[in-house]
Parts: structure tokens; sequence; C-alpha cells
């Protein structure tokens, strides 16, 4: 019975909605690791959303910035489904589901089309859900010149817009 109460409480605590962006603003320090990470969450279907999908839901967006990952700030995607939709449609990828194809607008006008590196992860929550995750790297690009992101990953589509004021927090690692 406890089992199951707890996967319940874990599902429930996917699908619940996220709040705006900065209520979940973070500052973490690692003594072990001598590293520091930042996050905010984008508010879903403003800052963030998936504008073409097969039948999964976007549950939230997550901007990381993070000294564990050689300094390259992140975007972290969570969709929440009835089967591992983004995991069967990457494998046919010719970049398979390490990459993600992107268009870049910077604040100066200029777009830019790119591949991003992806970190996928899925995990089976109870009958039938599935919660899947991935990690898009924006590598060398300075997120605080970028107006907005438009990503294809797998079937999906998502538009994104990150804060500025919390993103150059989120870079400079401030309280």
């Amino acid at each position: 019975m406890k089992k199951f109460l707890a996967s319940q409480l874990l599902f429930l605590a996917f699908i619940s909605p996220v709040g705006l962006a900065g209520e979940n603003y973070k500052l973490e320090y690692d003594r072990f690791e001598n590293s520091k990470s930042a996050s905010y969450d984008l508010r879903i279907n403003d800052e963030c959303k998936l504008t073409k999908k097969i039948g999964n839901m976007l549950h939230r967006c997550t901007m990381l910035a993070s000294s564990n990952f050689s300094g390259s700030p992140s975007i972290i995607l969570y969709t929440v489904s009835d089967g591992y939709e983004l995991k069967e449609f990457t494998e046919g990828e010719p970049y398979s589901n390490n990459m993600a194809r992107a268009i870049i607008t910077y604040k100066s006008g200029i777009k830019i089309n790119t591949y991003l590196q992806a970190l996928y992860w899925g995990r089976e929550l109870p009958k039938p859900w599935v919660l899947e995750s991935v990690i898009i790297r924006l590598g060398g690009r300075e997120p605080s010149n970028i107006d907005k992101i438009e990503l294809k990953y797998g079937t999906n589509e998502y538009y994104i817009k990150l804060d500025p004021v919390l993103t150059k927090k989120a870079l400079n690692y401030e309280e």
C-alpha cells in the first residue's frame, strides 16, 4: 500500500502545474564537488510551450546554469505521455536522440539554424504514464543575448523564451 501511495504522489508531483517563472529559482552550492548551480522554471504555454506534438503534454521547463556542465547553460524539458513518445520518434533520426534541431533568434534579430546537444531520459510512472525529459545544452551560446529558441526533438517542436532578468541572475549564480 505504501508503494502505491508513493507512486501516486510522485505521479501527482509530475503532473501538477508549475507556478510563474522565478517562483522556483534555486541557487545551490555543493561543497564536496565545489560546484554551483542556479535554475528557474519557465511559465508553461507562455515562456515555454509545445507548438507541435503527437500526444504528450509539456509538464515543466527549467533553465539551468551549472559549473558541473563545463559552464554550459541548459534547458530541461519534461513531458508526460502514455508511452515512450520522444524515445520512439528519435531513434530513426540521423542524429538519434543526442541532438535537437534548433532555430535560435538573438536580440539583434540574427537567426541561426543549428543542432544542440541533447541528453534523453525516460521513466515509467504508474500505468500508463511515462515521464520523459530532455536536457538541451546551449554550448557556447550566450543565453542573455538570446531572444527565443525554437527546438525540434523527435516529432515535438518547442518554443522557448528565456526570462532575461532570471537568466542573468542564474548565469552569475546570484542569490
